[in-house]
């Protein structure tokens, strides 16, 4: 959300408050085309469960070491734009979200989701570096994605 404040914003920003709630407390929705607040415990078509939570997103893939599931990953995670060019940026080395939330056309959030998927696939590797985290291409992200490119094409070549 950004630093507007919530009278500016669709739906009039009145806030509230649920029933049964402590004193103070507002609901996650402000208006019927609110937004929900983080903790408010709405799940957004994005959200993601937490580490831990026993449940896997819509988006969820198993690491790219796993054979043909980890080239899913791999192929899901290269079919949104940005993620290539995230990838395309970490050639240059080692790189902070921040930098290359400059030099994306979306926000810091944003960029750091799409980390997180291109994390999930095993193409990117985070190094923490004092107070931030360093992202950096994964040396064998790609390799589930070429053993199936190279097995996929040989064996339609041979049977052609």
């Amino acid at each position: 959300m950004s630093n507007q404040s919530a009278s500016a914003l669709p739906g009039g920003g009145a806030d509230v408050a649920e029933v049964g709630a402590r004193p103070g407390a507002v609901s996650g929705m402000a208006g019927a085309d609110a937004r929900p607040r983080a903790g408010a415990g709405m799940a957004g078509a994005d959200a993601r469960p937490r580490a831990g939570a026993g449940m896997a997103g819509a988006d969820a893939r198993p690491r790219a070491g796993a054979g043909a599931a980890g080239a899913d990953a791999v192929f899901d995670a290269l079919g949104e734009p940005v993620r290539r060019r995230i990838l395309e940026l970490l050639r240059e080395g080692p790189t902070p979200v921040g930098r290359l939330a400059e030099r994306l056309p979306v926000g810091r959030p944003a960029v750091s989701k799409h980390l997180r998927v291109l994390t999930n696939a095993g193409l990117v590797e985070r190094h923490p570096a004092g107070t931030r985290n360093l992202y950096a291409l994964a040396p064998d992200g790609m390799a589930a994605a070429q053993q199936w490119l190279i097995q996929t094409w040989d064996t339609g070549r041979a049977r052609a």
